[in-house]
């Protein structure tokens, strides 16, 4: 049986009060109290469901990024559960900065796969094949952009025309440029410049065509 504070607080009174009560008058008196008190105990024990992120809401979520990280922004895309794998995550993410593989794990949780290139790697007096870079400034990256994982939206189409209950529609980009870089930046603050190389289409759904296209910052 639950612990209801309306009657433990009645229970408590001097044994008089409770003797010259027999409408309960007291006792209904008393029933916003205690229901106050039980609307405490409640958000008190269930208080670390909204720190844990399996079970934290989207308001918490938001809440707790913001103000233990400073962390406000998410793609358009982002989902409850996107943000769940990042607010899990973020404290690693910090503890990983400035690391290459810290920009590559950051950017995982946000669907980008990406190697980064932090040194070269010469063959001899040359850099050698096409996933070598040549660095010639002090900390400067590269980030190779594999591809982008493209999330659930309400679009369905099959050539030109959309197929069954689906409608035409026009897609958002998923990132832009700068904002790539923004991210990065966050966790690699003291590079000097930024290249992006994408092997995907940059700001559409992935294809199957690569090209190259370099951005920097």
């Amino acid at each position: 049986m639950p612990f209801n504070n309306q009657q433990y607080v009645y229970d408590h009174l001097p044994a008089r009060f409770r003797r010259d009560d027999p409408d309960s008058l007291l006792k209904r008196f008393l029933q916003h109290f205690g229901e106050t008190l039980d609307g405490w105990d409640t958000g008190f024990d269930t208080f670390h469901q909204s720190i844990t992120p399996a079970t934290a809401t989207l308001v918490w979520i938001e809440f707790w990024l913001l103000q233990l990280f400073g962390w406000s922004w998410f793609p358009w895309w982002f989902r409850l559960d996107d943000k769940r794998q990042l607010y899990a995550n973020f404290a690693r993410h910090l503890a990983r900065r400035g690391t290459r593989r810290g920009i590559e794990l950051w950017l995982a949780d946000f669907g980008i796969t990406a190697r980064v290139h932090t040194r070269t790697a010469p063959w001899a007096e040359f850099v050698w094949g096409e996933t070598s870079f040549g660095f010639n400034e002090p900390l400067h990256i590269v980030v190779e952009i594999i591809s982008i994982r493209f999330p659930q939206v309400d679009a369905c189409a099959w050539g030109e025309g959309p197929v069954g209950e689906a409608y035409y529609t026009s897609l958002k980009p998923l990132f832009s440029g700068r904002e790539i870089v923004r991210l990065i930046r966050y966790v690699q603050p003291h590079a000097q410049e930024i290249s992006v190389i994408w092997r995907t289409e940059p700001l559409t759904p992935a294809s199957s065509e690569l090209f190259w296209e370099q951005i920097s910052w």
